[in-house]
């Protein structure tokens, strides 16, 4: 038996998507039972406080309800909310509850924290730690100790396959951006990149989706779709149909996230999923997520992918060849995430 504590859908984020997919997928071989949090409400007030006041009511009853102690599954959180996740790892500790730790943030892997250290320091030593990436569990490995039990699985495990399905385009014709429309997320590196590409004479059409919170990030975009409305929309939050409408009227993505906590975004699997080719920068797993001719460093990330968007746009045969690339990333991608998904079932079983 496994016992998932985490928080599950809504909101529906990365990590949620992940943590819902995974206890379906592992309850194809184990015995799953789900302690689920989850913010009915909507309110984003006070939410890390109440998520990890949740999380430490349903571990209680995970570890009360069963007196063979089964392992516990939970995802460790960064920032401050490391501390709600050193509280339930030191709860688990102390009844002898066997642990196993997902890691879907980057930060603390490239630099330790009080709150992370603390974590490792007081986790049982059998405690498996699943990551994302081989680069991902190295650096753990570096940061908190050789003796950190690691095992690999990519998100790629957990992208169903798409109604949005499509052959690869054979010209570029329009650019996207999916995800929360942010600075740290990389909009301004979006809008000014296709900026660079109106100032070259090459004429494409830019479609942004996601939610917007900040009132002059959304003046910024509701500035750029001035310039051009024609050929430059705004979808605001896509999901389920809206998402496979979004993914069916673009032929490229851009992904150039400036954002700490970055790891393996699965928005960047969804897009090759459906032909394609993602642009990104070189924050967290992405470099093990694209070849290494579409990730770029964030200081010149408008210069780099304006030159390949360029030469795209130009030359229909390199886009062609582009698209069927990705297409083959991503097959190889979910090819090795099952095997990875297959070797941690047995692994639990035993």
């Amino acid at each position: 038996m496994l016992k998932i504590v985490a928080v599950f859908p809504p909101p529906t984020t990365g990590m949620t998507h992940v943590t819902k997919a995974i206890a379906e997928r592992l309850s194809e071989t184990i015995d799953v039972r789900r302690f689920v949090v989850s913010k009915t409400d909507g309110k984003a007030r006070f939410w890390s406080f109440r998520k990890h006041l949740a999380l430490l009511r349903q571990l209680t009853r995970a570890i009360f309800s069963d007196p063979q102690k089964a392992p516990v599954y939970i995802v460790l959180d960064a920032g401050q909310g490391a501390w709600g996740s050193l509280v339930l790892v030191l709860l688990a500790k102390l009844n002898g509850v066997p642990l196993i730790i997902h890691h879907h943030v980057f930060s603390y892997v490239e630099a330790s924290t009080l709150a992370t250290r603390s974590v490792f320091a007081v986790a049982p030593a059998e405690t498996l730690h699943i990551t994302l990436c081989p680069c991902m569990a190295d650096k753990l490995k570096r940061l908190y100790g050789d003796s950190v039990r690691t095992s690999v699985l990519s998100n790629a495990a957990f992208i169903a396959p798409s109604e949005a399905q499509r052959s690869p385009a054979r010209a570029l014709n329009s650019v996207g951006f999916l995800g929360n429309i942010t600075r740290e997320k990389g909009i301004l590196l979006f809008l000014e990149t296709m900026r660079v590409l109106e100032d070259r004479d090459i004429t494409l059409s830019a479609i942004i989706a996601g939610p917007i919170s900040d009132v002059e990030i959304r003046s910024e975009v509701d500035a750029f779709i001035a310039e051009a409305p024609e050929r430059r929309s705004y979808r605001g939050p896509v999901y389920g149909e809206d998402k496979a409408a979004f993914y069916q009227d673009i032929d490229a993505l851009l992904f150039p996230s400036q954002y700490r906590n970055e790891a393996q975004p699965v928005t960047i699997y969804e897009a090759l999923a459906v032909g394609c080719p993602v642009l990104a920068t070189d924050r967290g797993c992405i470099p093990d997520q694209l070849p290494s001719e579409w990730v770029f460093d964030q200081e010149c990330f408008v210069a780099s992918a304006g030159d390949l968007l360029e030469i795209w746009a130009k030359r229909d045969g390199e886009f062609e060849q582009a698209a069927n690339l990705g297409c083959s990333v991503w097959v190889e991608a979910q090819a090795m995430a099952q095997k990875e998904l297959q070797a941690l079932s047995e692994q639990m079983l035993r």
